[in-house]
């Protein structure tokens, strides 16, 4: 097919706005004004005026992961809960040492009442059981079970997941967190959450349970298992091509127009995997089952059709987007081998939790440092988090912690607030962590001081340049190819004209500045700033005219695809060569990677660099003895009237010295708040 037969069966995007008219707006929103207007509604005083005005919209950013899934339930064939007056209620026994209650569930069909019997074991003699992985869902609907003759009330998912496990002629033993786990005694909780690992490694199997069958249910679990078939027999030998609405039918697969694909859709976007507790779960399992009713998939089965969609670009297709099973996937077999847990807590903040504490105690049976954390469910969440930072600075003799700072979601500590400098784990972290060219030297000397009365941090440091000017926060939708995903008219709106607007911001920001305080050409500073100068070694050496090559491929690449959400990726593939796709996606790639959730600012002595959410006019970037990059600061006035300085996050300034803090023989104090 030629250039030309390919540009007629494309899309074509809409005519943009005359680059002139554009540029006018990028020059406005580079100025100190605009500045001023947009750090005025942002910021937090502001915010939690507008949650406090208008309690029943809970504002939150547009740019808040939200997850779209939803739990339908069927009510035919449920049992009526149980009303018998003459039961007593169950109180549950204490359990001490490394030992586990399990749930022994008698059979019956899906009209009896739930009947059980809750035994302990030590962890050394445990029977054949399967563990449960779901979420609680709202707690406040309770149900009615019997347990050891007794009535025991249980939440709702965990009562309906009973009912699609219990079998009709043999007994089951089940461990359930919310039942074998007595949740009113938070010294049983906090030592039952140390167990986890063993538990789910020892469990038969892992039964992952979503959401109540309902009729949906079977057509879904078919193409699932259609889909993972197609996946194991193709992909061996085919290549990963995009499929159309033709293909479908030809692999045995519903029409693009077919209901079944919304609600696949609607499972693989339940709220299960947006929880924290499934990531351990799902590592830890021998072998993990998705169970809804009747109907099952072995977890392999679930992953293998979600590769199969991403392979073969069916989410334009479908408009099935299987990202969540990708991130879990990918997030499991990371943390199998173990790591520290503040890599996994950085990894895994996208993910959700009902009780702020298990952002943390959640992962604890996959980091390779448990024992230096131990969960106490009797503290407040801010009283864990400060913990944690306080045992990550004592064990890394370094500030590394401050590198996890990620105030994005400011007005969300009004209710809770804690210090600038301990990591608000609540918060789904918008960046990535800056690369390894971002590093500094952390200096010859750490010398740290915590007051516990004011909860400062002081340490010392040097203050390198102060923020002049500071752009707007890169947050625009990145579609992959073949992948976009639809997303709501007027949110599409609103977005698009954001983008349009940030990009240029930034460039006119840089256009600027007349000359790079190095001496290297401006606009290879800029660009270098973009990606915090870590292109693929292949391209770090590029001249400034390669650079700029390589800058224009991505500018031509991002004003199509940045539009619709995707939706003129074929058009874009239609005009641009493959050396130029390659470069756009390239640097596309390492763009998103540094500069994702962060602002482009210059400093008032000409610096470029790529700064956190909160970046403003007038912070400072300081280096800080233990520190692993510079940092961001911004003076306040402490409750005792003296200067302290709040923690904005971690930066990147292109071309200062890697050794400033080696270079100086005093340095200044900083109190930390």
């Amino acid at each position: 097919m030629s250039t030309q037969e390919k540009i007629k069966k494309s899309e074509t995007p809409p005519r943009d706005l005359p680059d002139w008219l554009l540029n006018t707006g990028a020059a406005w929103t580079s100025s100190r004004g605009y500045q001023g207007c947009r750090e005025l509604f942002s910021s937090l005083e502001s915010q939690s005026n507008l949650n406090r005005a208008f309690p029943r919209l809970r504002l939150v950013p547009y740019f808040d992961r939200t997850y779209r899934g939803q739990v339908k339930q069927d009510q035919n064939d449920i049992p009526d809960d149980i009303q018998d007056v003459t039961k007593a209620e169950y109180h549950y026994s204490p359990i001490s040492g490394r030992s586990i209650r399990l749930l022994h569930v008698e059979p019956g069909i899906r009209q009896d009442p739930i009947s059980c019997h809750l035994a302990v074991h030590g962890l050394g003699e445990l029977p054949s059981f399967d563990a449960l992985s779901y979420t609680w869902g709202n707690t406040n609907i309770v149900k009615t079970i019997l347990c050891d003759g007794q009535l025991l009330k249980v939440h709702m998912n965990a009562w309906s997941a009973l009912l699609d496990l219990r079998q009709e002629a043999a007994p089951i033993t089940m461990w359930i967190d919310a039942i074998c786990i007595n949740q009113a005694d938070m010294d049983e909780r906090s030592a039952q959450v140390q167990l986890m690992r063993d538990i789910y490694m020892k469990a038969s199997h892992v039964a992952v349970w979503m959401r109540p069958t309902t009729a949906d249910t079977s057509p879904v679990f078919q193409t699932l298992a259609s889909l993972s078939h197609l996946g194991m027999t193709e992909d061996s030998t085919s290549p990963e091509a995009p499929l159309t609405s033709d293909d479908l039918g030809r692999r045995g697969l519903p029409k693009a127009s077919d209901p079944v694909w919304k609600e696949l859709d609607s499972l693989l976007w339940n709220q299960w995997f947006s929880r924290t507790w499934i990531i351990q779960e799902i590592s830890l399992a021998r072998k993990a089952m998705l169970v809804c009713g009747a109907n099952t998939c072995p977890w392999e089965g679930v992953t293998m059709a979600a590769d199969y969609i991403r392979s073969h670009s069916l989410t334009a297709v479908v408009n099935v987007d299987p990202s969540q099973v990708l991130r879990l996937t990918s997030l499991a077999e990371k943390f199998r081998g173990g790591a520290p847990i503040l890599e996994l807590a950085q990894l895994a903040r996208a993910s959700k939790a009902t009780n702020p504490r298990d952002k943390i105690y959640g992962l604890l049976g996959l980091a390779s440092d448990a024992q230096n954390v131990t969960p106490d469910y009797s503290i407040r969440p801010r009283q864990a988090y400060l913990d944690l930072a306080i045992s990550a600075i004592k064990q890394t003799s370094s500030l590394g912690i401050l590198n996890y700072v990620d105030h994005w979601g400011y007005f969300t500590q009004a209710r809770d607030p804690m210090a600038s400098w301990i990591p608000n784990w609540t918060l789904s972290g918008l960046s990535q962590p800056l690369p390894e060219t971002a590093r500094i030297d952390s200096g010859n000397t750490f010398v740290y001081d915590f007051v516990p009365e004011q909860i400062l941090l002081v340490v010392q440091g040097i203050e390198v340049t102060t923020v002049k000017d500071a752009g707007d926060t890169f947050l625009e939708y990145i579609p992959s190819i073949g992948n976009s995903v639809p997303g709501h008219t007027g949110v599409n709106w609103a977005t698009e004209g954001y983008q349009k607007k940030r990009w240029r911001q930034w460039n006119h920001m840089a256009t600027k500045v007349r000359s790079y305080p190095t001496g290297e050409d401006v606009w290879s500073a800029y660009i270098r700033t973009l990606v915090a100068d870590s292109l693929p070694k292949e391209k770090q050496q590029s001249t400034p005219v390669e650079l700029k090559t390589l800058f224009d491929s991505w500018v031509k690449f991002w004003r199509i695809v940045g539009v619709k959400r995707g939706r003129f990726l074929d058009f874009y593939e239609s005009i641009a060569s493959p050396e130029e796709a390659k470069d756009a996606t390239l640097f596309m790639a390492a763009h998103q990677a540094a500069a994702y959730g962060r602002r482009f600012f210059v400093t008032q002595d000409g610096y470029f660099g790529l700064g956190p959410f909160q970046t403003r006019s007038s912070d400072r970037v300081v280096a800080l003895c233990g520190g692993k990059t510079p940092y961001v600061l911004r003076q306040c006035t402490g409750k005792k009237g003296g200067k302290e300085w709040r923690v904005i996050g971690e930066c990147y300034i292109y071309g200062i010295s890697k050794d400033v803090l080696n270079i100086h023989t005093t340095y200044e104090t900083f109190s930390l708040c």
